[in-house]
């Protein structure tokens, strides 16, 4: 994989800073806004880019746990289109996230059922209680 050159990195460490402000003061399109901006900063075709799976995983974290958590889903369609390792957790309950905090319980624990099984059970640590919650909940009146 190719690395981006220390002017992107940096510019993406900015923007960053400004994502998690606009987002401390609810402004979840301004930082949906700035993340497309960072975006546009990784050359083309993305997949070749180490940091594009880092910056869209991050993309859903932030944007799952904003007032607006539909606006991850734009971002996990990125993911999707990037060569996410067939053993990393991380994707699939960020996944999870998103669509627990947009209300879509069945493909949240479709999500959080295949990370759990990869992670086993690791996946959940140091994450908030409640995603690990719906899901033992979950998984029990699965059995």
């Amino acid at each position: 994989m190719k690395s981006a050159n220390t002017e992107v990195i940096q510019r993406l460490r900015e923007l960053g800073s400004e994502v998690r402000e606009a987002l401390e003061n609810s402004d979840a399109d301004k930082a949906q806004s700035l993340l497309e901006q960072g975006w546009e900063l990784i050359p083309e075709p993305k997949a070749e880019y180490d940091i594009s799976i880092s910056k869209a995983l991050a993309s859903i974290r932030l944007m799952a746990q904003s007032k607006k958590p539909k606006l991850a889903v734009r971002w996990i369609d990125e993911l999707k289109k990037l060569p996410i390792s067939e053993i990393d957790a991380e994707p699939d309950f960020l996944m999870g996230v998103a669509y627990f905090e947009m209300g879509d319980l069945d493909d949240s624990f479709a999500h959080f059922d295949r990370s759990s099984k990869m992670s086993k059970g690791r996946c959940f640590q140091g994450e908030d209680k409640k995603y690990q919650e719906f899901y033992k909940k979950h998984a029990a009146g699965k059995k």
